[in-house]
């Protein structure tokens, strides 16, 4: 199995049970790939905020529940590796502009 395969059936496994199915959203995508369980969960958490923030997001649970005692950890792995942001200004905009195109066909 190739590595591409390999994050595809991953992606599946999660999709199959994810609690936004029902309402008609896509499969996830995999942006970043890490072996640090810890940086991925801060990073969800930290894109889930960012999108909302833009008013894109359709994930109403956070990544990361405020009674998490390993919250700090997590937010704190995610900015070491992948940076203060988990978006980037290119992908904002094109995230926008996809909502945008949406919307108006809508």
């Amino acid at each position: 199995m190739t590595s591409k395969q390999i994050l595809r059936k991953l992606c599946e496994e999660r999709d199959s049970s994810h609690h936004k199915n029902q309402e008609g959203y896509e499969s996830g995508q995999i942006d970043v790939i890490s072996e640090n369980r810890d940086a991925i969960r801060g990073r969800e958490h930290l894109l889930i905020i960012e999108l909302r923030k833009l008013g894109v997001c359709g994930n109403t649970n956070n990544g990361i529940s405020n009674r998490n005692v390993k919250m700090q950890q997590y937010l704190q792995a995610a900015q070491e590796l992948f940076g203060e942001t988990a978006l980037t200004q290119e992908q904002i905009n094109i995230l926008l502009s996809f909502f945008t195109e949406n919307n108006e066909n809508n």
